[in-house]
This record gives C-alpha cells, structure tokens and sequence, in this order.
C-alpha cells in the first residue's frame, strides 16, 4: 500500500495498492480550513458540519484506488468548477453566512489555485486508468441533509429524498447495466428494519467531477455518483448512528465489490489494453 498526495500543497491524498481501472472518491469528507481564512470565518464547525459529507471516506476502504481530500469543502469545493469553488456569499452555500468579512481576492484565489492542484491530481489518475486499461470506473461518493427545512422529518415518509441516490446522468449507454447492477444491490437493504429508498437521479444526477471526467473520456469513464441520505448520523452534530452505520457501509460496498467482479460481463463491448483484475 502507498500513499501519496498532490504537489505542492497536498490537498488531493490517494492510497493505490495496485493498478486498477475502479477508483474511488469521496470529495467532500474533510474538515480542514487552512488558518488564514479562519480569523474572518463567522460559520461555525457545526454549520459546516452540517455541509460536509463526514464518514463518506470510509466507503473507500475496499477499493483499490482510494481518494480523498482533508480539506472542506468550505476552503474550497473540488465538486465545483473553479470559478465558483471558493465559497463567499449565504447563495453559494446554503445560505450560510460564512465570512464577517470577505477575504481578500489573493486569498480566493490560493484556495482556487489548490483546486486546480486537485483537479489535476484526479485527471492524471484517471488518464492513468484509461491508459492502462482502456476505461476507468470511477466510484463517486456523497452524503446529503434531509432535515435542512424540517429538524423532525421521517426519511421513510419522503421518497423524494431517497436514502441512496445514484447519479448516472451524461454516462454513455455502454454503462447502463453496470449502473443497473450497481442500483440493484443497493435496493434489497434495511437501514434500522426498514427497506430503504432508492433513487436514480432524482436529487441529483452527478456534480462536476462526474460531468467532467465522463466528458474528458467519453465512453471510456463512467461516474456513479452515490448520494447517502444523513440518515446514518445526526446531521447538525456529526455523530454517527452506530453500529448501524458501520453495517451499513459493509453491506454497501460488499455489494458494489460484488458488482465490480462481473465488470467483463457487465462491459462486453469496452475494448481494453489488456486483461485485468481490479482488486
């Protein structure tokens, strides 16, 4: 196992056991705010807390290729294009008030400067998987508030916010059936006795991680974007519900590994550079 992160400043980290065309993501776990914009940040841990996708990190552990970032999205969000990565007014960020003052323009543009750093980091790794490989499956994880408007909502009342969402919008249809695969075992699970919902792009179809690797390599990268309701936690404090949630994330990605092992199968028509096992 080796792990590495971006030059210079290493805000993209990344564990590669062995070569492999499935990578997986999870861009929103960190929590980190370099210290310079501190002294002008009003939101509290607990308001971003709230924002970010805590506990989304620990879906990568079976995974191969394993990235992740310690940085909030509150620095900078590497789900957004550059020019609207850095948060600065409540509309760009769920109308919270996060600066009493706006940080200078040098400031928003070093944490703009670290998004390029990222972005160039995840592009030399998928390009890395196409070029060995032929394709690349890169595994997109995301976690999302359902309490926001109503603190006592029930998710089983509101399917609409599904407790899974899988976003598949722009992928080529050559994917179609790994992302059916991938849906289908995702809709046989509990969370705490109850079946849970599932949903295919009904809250979200993919961010900009998604739309831009599939479009750099089109029909040779796919982006299952999983979106997990807050059901595994308490959303405003950050505690996770557990054991459920560890059992949870076992169910998960033992499924989606199990999924992955059929990707010759599920892929017939995707030429490859050469015969491969991903895990």
């Amino acid at each position: 196992m080796t792990e590495h992160a971006s030059a210079p400043t290493g805000i993209l980290c990344w564990r590669q056991d062995r070569p492999s065309p499935v990578l997986a993501i999870a861009p929103h776990a960190g929590h980190q705010v370099r210290d310079e914009l501190l002294p002008s940040m009003v939101a509290s841990e607990a308001q971003r807390l709230t924002e970010e996708d805590p506990g989304t990190d620990r879906l990568l552990r079976p995974f191969p290729v394993a990235i992740w970032t310690q940085t909030s999205r509150f620095e900078v969000d590497l789900n957004r294009p550059r020019h609207s990565s850095a948060y600065t007014t409540p509309d760009t960020c769920w109308g919270i008030r996060l600066y009493d003052e706006l940080p200078t323009e040098g400031l928003l543009e070093r944490s703009r400067q670290r998004h390029d750093e990222a972005w160039a980091a995840l592009d030399a790794l998928v390009d890395a998987a196409v070029e060995e490989f032929g394709f690349c499956v890169l595994l997109d994880f995301h976690s999302y508030c359902y309490r926001r408007e109503d603190p006592s909502a029930l998710w089983w009342e509101h399917p609409e916010k599904p407790v899974f969402n899988l976003g598949t919008r722009g992928a080529h249809p050559r994917f179609r059936a790994l992302n059916r695969a991938l849906l289908g075992i995702l809709r046989p699970l509990r969370w705490q006795g109850r079946a849970v919902t599932v949903g295919e792009n009904t809250v979200f179809g993919g961010g900009t991680i998604h739309k831009r690797q599939q479009q750099r390599h089109p029909g040779r990268v796919v982006v299952p974007s999983l979106e997990l309701v807050k059901v595994f936690m308490d959303e405003h404090t950050g505690v996770f519900c557990e054991p459920d949630f560890t059992h949870l994330i076992q169910e998960v990605t033992a499924g989606w590994v199990a999924v992955l092992d059929r990707l010759p199968e599920l892929l017939p028509d995707l030429a490859v550079q050469r015969p491969y096992v991903w895990r």
